[in-house]
């Protein structure tokens, strides 16, 4: 039993966030469920490429147009000290404090999250009707 305490003891931040992250997937898994995301979908149950792929640009212009809100209420609401914080951490691991007080910024992050999410909503929305396509022609 000592072994297993000391296991846990030194693996504790490791174990306690996997099973947040687990449990936030279950979490997220059933909100899908129960938002209709996981039944036969408005089209029947058929899609062709043109049909998801407007779909899912669809979502991802949303999602990206909503980032600078979510980001504003995220760093000014939830968070407010996350600047200040990650700005402290890494002029203390060596980064200019000029560069570090450029780049951790609510405009820089705002900014970032808008291109990122863009993209990775297009290469989402690509592999994911690829898949639902590939799945559907294997039946």
């Amino acid at each position: 039993m000592n072994a297993f305490n000391a296991l846990i003891a030194t693996y504790y931040h490791e174990i306690k966030f996997g099973l947040f992250f687990s449990a936030m997937n279950v979490i997220w898994m059933f909100g899908e469920k129960l938002a209709g995301l996981h039944d036969v979908t408005e089209l029947g149950g058929e899609m062709n490429f043109k049909q998801g792929f407007m779909s899912g640009l669809g979502i991802t212009i949303i999602v990206t147009a909503l980032t600078p809100i979510i980001q504003f209420i995220i760093h000014t609401v939830i968070t407010p000290d996350y600047f200040t914080n990650v700005r402290a951490f890494v002029i203390k691991q060596g980064m200019n404090p000029e560069v570090a007080n450029t780049h951790f910024t609510l405009n820089s992050f705002i900014m970032l999250s808008v291109f990122t999410g863009f993209m990775y909503g297009i290469i989402t929305t690509i592999f994911t009707t690829i898949m639902v396509r590939y799945v559907r022609m294997k039946r």
